[in-house]
């Protein structure tokens, strides 16, 4: 790699520098050459040759000698699949990020993996998206890239071993990205900055963020969600805690006056409180989330001019609580009428928000709420649960460890840990891809990493500090196992080079191995679980 790059710079590189392995293979190669200027997509060339080295030079041959090589990456093919016609459908065994295509109607076309993923090629149902191939061929490499006929279609399928360099380090890939061992605090911190500034980047003038960007497209959806957007805000202010990064917490004042400006008065349960309405209807979990941004902002920053705002949505959560410690999920405002909305996760957000804001500012009644909150819960809503059976109710279980510590229970203790052992039931501890190790679901997806992530790191400090050692050691575990899982999700040079716009999506986190959507939550939760970790390491002085 190294020889390439002098290469590509204009320099000489002496063959003598190669090892003599290298230098005397003669097996006929083939590679493929992909460099950015990290401001624009990969260009692609081929490269055959009895020799790796010859095969290599032939790639840099064929490479437009003006573009700049910032970022540059070598595909060496493997194994090529006997010619077979895969057909515009194609079959169940391939995998379009692991699997390259070679296709009939030209001589020596063919497309890498990363190619296929990033621009939408392949669809996530298999499906060839043939008028996606035409388009991307005009602008891949219009002097290298031979021309495709009316009859294109793939006829074989290759894999590769991949390696890249941005010129201070050499990685091999798999499907596209980096692989992790048991994560430093420093590169813990590293990826929770680097997403912050992915999330500084996606706020507006007017506090509104980018809600979800689709970089195989270039696309904003113009969908909203305010419970995100406040989720996100919260997230933001607690990077800020470790950070001080100004420009972060420039952005992310502007998302929480937004959020603020947003506010409604409305009356619940006779008291005088604020909602955060969508549609004419205003949710549990916003109200909760805007209450748990705005007490975060007041911790972090010292800063309480939002702290009435913040006491206005902590009494809307008090308003809507009933008798039995349920709450009412959604109204319509401003009625006020009962909806019927029953989310898993509402509940939850509401006992940890008002927990943080009594911190920020004690109010007579509040842990009471908190208390009648969780047990029902765990008493009526979990009741006769088997462990097997159990939600993955990540907001209680931060909920849990703030509750239990300001009025002490066996009964939220015992919840945790049983919560805490339901998780790693479904976790992938033996997978089929290497890379699925330590996510969750069939693919695997960033966010339902990121969120167990949080919900352990709370259970491992809970156990920890009541006595509970074993228990937190093996909680301890399957958080490393998930983060180092959800930080192959995080756009990074080798990940983000094939893109449209390459810049923008460095330090997101995007949802999945393969789908490669950027909404604010994915880097929202992925920051709050690296940053428990790395605070866990911290404790734990490593």
């Amino acid at each position: 790699m190294e020889f390439v790059g002098e290469a590509l710079a204009g320099g000489k590189p002496s063959e003598a520098t190669l090892p003599v392995g290298l230098r005397g293979d003669r097996l006929p190669r083939i590679v493929f050459l992909s460099v950015s200027d990290g401001e624009s997509p990969a260009r692609v060339v081929q490269g055959a040759g009895r020799g790796l080295l010859p095969a290599v030079r032939s790639a840099l041959a064929a490479f437009p000698a003006t573009d700049e090589a910032r970022w540059i990456k070598l595909d060496i093919v493997l194994k090529v699949d006997p010619a077979r016609a895969l057909g515009t459908r194609l079959p169940a065994p391939f995998e379009r990020s692991l699997h390259g295509l070679v296709f009939s109607g030209t001589d020596n076309l063919a497309l890498l993996p990363e190619e296929l993923v990033s621009h939408g090629l392949v669809d996530n149902k298999q499906q060839l998206q043939r008028a996606a191939i035409l388009r991307y061929l005009q602008r891949r490499s219009p002097h290298t890239t031979p021309r495709p006929s009316s009859s294109l279609s793939p006829t074989s399928r290759f894999t590769t071993l991949s390696l890249f360099t941005d010129g201070d380090e050499t990685l091999r890939l798999y499907r596209g990205h980096r692989t992790f061992g048991e994560p430093s605090r420093e590169e813990l911190l590293a990826a929770a900055t680097e997403a912050g500034r992915y999330l500084t980047r996606s706020v507006k003038a007017n506090g509104r963020f980018v809600y979800q960007y689709f970089p195989t497209t270039d696309t904003e959806s113009e969908d909203y969600n305010i419970t995100r957007h406040a989720g996100t805000a919260f997230s933001m202010m607690e990077l800020y805690g470790a950070t001080r990064d100004p420009e972060l917490l420039e952005a992310a004042e502007r998302a929480v006056k937004f959020m603020a400006d947003a506010a409604q008065p409305i009356t619940v349960g006779g008291l005088e409180a604020a909602a955060l309405v969508d549609d004419d209807v205003t949710y549990l979990g916003a109200n909760a989330l805007a209450a748990l941004a705005l007490a975060e902002y007041a911790k972090t920053t010292g800063n309480r001019q939002y702290v009435p705002l913040m006491l206005r949505f902590g009494r809307y959560i008090q308003g809507v609580q009933r008798e039995d410690g349920s709450f009412i999920q959604g109204q319509e405002f401003p009625s006020g009428r009962a909806l019927p909305v029953n989310s898993p996760y509402f509940p939850g957000e509401a006992l940890f928000a008002l927990l943080r804001a009594y911190l920020v500012e004690p109010v007579d009644g509040w842990l009471d709420v908190a208390e009648k909150g969780a047990q029902y819960l765990i008493n009526v809503r979990d009741a006769g649960l088997s462990i097997e059976e159990l939600p993955n109710d990540h907001w209680l279980m931060y909920a849990l460890n703030e509750l239990h510590r300001l009025r002490p229970q066996p009964l939220y203790l015992q919840q945790e840990l049983r919560l805490a052992q339901a998780i790693p039931l479904i976790q992938h501890r033996n997978p089929e891809f290497p890379d699925w190790f330590g996510g969750y679901y069939f693919p695997p997806r960033s966010t339902p990493a990121a969120t167990r992530s949080e919900a352990m790191a709370a259970a491992y400090r809970l156990a920890r500090d009541f006595g509970e050692t074993e228990a937190a050691e093996a909680i301890l575990a399957s958080v490393k196992q998930s983060v180092r899982f959800q930080l192959q999700t995080q756009f990074r040079p080798e990940s983000a080079m094939y893109l449209q716009d390459p810049q923008r999506v460095l330090g997101g986190f995007h949802g999945s191995l393969t789908e490669f959507d950027l909404r604010n939550d994915y880097s929202q939760h992925s920051i709050s679980s690296l940053l428990a970790l790395a605070q866990i390491l911290e404790d734990l002085g490593e």
